[in-house]
């Protein structure tokens, strides 16, 4: 064992009176646990991929690790590629700085986000939207593993600022503002299958009208027909495959006073394994 060996050193270095060596070899041994207790404390290393709302943005995107600053290459409707973070509990999104002379740093923090302790394999969603004076970032962290995100299922990504209803595959899920979650669908024998899906604003129940305020049955079943078609925001088969993963995520239309949604789709396909031959 190591314990042995530095034993043995110790005894040499008596033998043949060389006290030198000696307090290099005690001075080594006061040193390794203060360094392996470091190395621990250091973040976890991480694989990431990103995807942006734009799909490839105009401006070049940095992301930090320690003190290197690394551009991120994106792709048009999928995920860039697949990159290592280490020693970093955050995230960080930095953008060119426009007068990088009179600054330290030629890059300038556009948003951050804070890194799961218990993912290893995450999806950051780059949103950009314009504000008052400069553009806005949004970073969205997903889990994107197989255990959590697995073949053969849709997630929904809900940034669309209201509560909503999705019924798919023959299932309806109430989403809250922000929430993201998967579902499933039936996945045919022949592969790929067409998925019926509604997506709907949640309108809280009002109270039942009076009799009186009743112009017959016949107006109020029209009146409850007009109004389950304004609660419909979206209607589509979505394609699904064995092999896929989607990504739905919905934000609010850009045109100013719809109630409408602006929907982005992703899809990646993963192969499976082979079983191993005996």
């Amino acid at each position: 064992t190591s314990f042995d060996v530095i034993s043995m050193m110790k005894f040499l270095c008596q033998s043949l009176r060389c006290p030198g060596l000696l307090f290099l070899l005690a001075l080594g041994q006061c040193a390794t646990p203060a360094l392996s207790e470091e190395v621990q404390e250091q973040a976890p290393r991480i694989g990431f991929t990103c995807l942006h709302w734009d799909e490839i943005p105009e401006e070049k995107l940095y992301y930090r690790e320690g003190e290197h600053y690394h551009p991120i290459k994106f792709r048009r409707g999928a995920r860039s590629e697949l990159k290592v973070l280490g020693g970093m509990s955050d995230f960080e999104l930095y953008g060119e700085r426009k007068n990088a002379k009179e600054a330290d740093s030629p890059y300038v923090l556009l948003g951050k986000v804070l890194i799961p302790a218990d993912v290893r394999d995450v999806l950051f969603y780059i949103i950009p939207d314009q504000g008052e004076d400069r553009t806005v970032y949004q970073i969205i962290t997903m889990d994107d593993s197989l255990e959590a995100f697995p073949r053969g299922v849709f997630r929904f990504v809900n940034l669309s600022g209201r509560e909503l209803s999705v019924e798919f595959s023959g299932q309806t899920r109430h989403f809250a503002i922000g929430q993201i979650a998967e579902m499933p669908y039936k996945i045919l024998d022949g592969g790929g299958t067409f998925v019926p899906c509604v997506i709907r604003a949640v309108v809280k129940e009002q109270a039942a009208p009076a009799e009186n305020e009743l112009n017959g049955e016949q107006d109020q079943e029209a009146a409850n027909k007009a109004a389950d078609r304004e609660k419909i925001l979206f209607g589509t088969r979505l394609f699904g495959q064995p092999n896929g993963r989607e990504i739905v995520v919905m934000r609010p239309s850009p045109v100013e006073g719809s109630e409408r949604l602006k929907l982005k789709f992703y899809n990646q396909l993963i192969a499976r394994q082979l079983p191993e031959v005996h």
